[in-house]
């Protein structure tokens, strides 16, 4: 594996507010633990790496005016409102759900072959601040 900077699990326990404060203001950090990688990155890394993990609805209006749609491409997600702004926060809500659901039983998720691809768009659904976050992440 080719990773300049690796760091030691040991470099890092020894030192780790000083390894909190490179990954948070300085850059993303790749530590090994025996033969295991993993990478830590900031919030903000977190943000902008996802930003392109965008959520698409799919709508129709119906005979009575409402509105329902589906998520692409997390089609299993459909929402409905009376309005177009009340199914986008029906959608919100519901990816926000989604996302708990996926997070808390991760494994189960993430090994099954249709919800793998689901990741980027569950941590950026994760990484937001507030329900108006994660209704900004769907295009409509």
């Amino acid at each position: 594996m080719m990773m300049q900077n690796l760091l030691s699990a040991t470099q890092v326990r020894a030192d780790f507010s000083q390894f909190i404060d490179n990954v948070v203001h300085v850059k993303p950090q790749a530590v090994k633990r025996n033969r295991d990688v993993f990478w830590s990155i900031s919030q903000k890394v977190t943000t902008e790496l996802l930003a392109g993990y965008s959520i698409v609805v799919e709508y129709e209006q119906e005979e009575d005016g409402s509105f329902a749609g589906s998520l692409l491409p997390l089609n299993d997600i459909v929402c409905y409102g009376a309005t177009f702004e009340a199914m986008i926060e029906d959608a919100a809500q519901q990816l926000v759900e989604y996302a708990q659901d996926y997070y808390q039983d991760f494994s189960r998720y993430y090994h099954s072959p249709n919800r793998k691809a689901h990741l980027p768009y569950v941590l950026n659904v994760l990484s937001q601040e507030n329900l108006d976050g994660v209704k900004a992440l769907i295009r409509g």
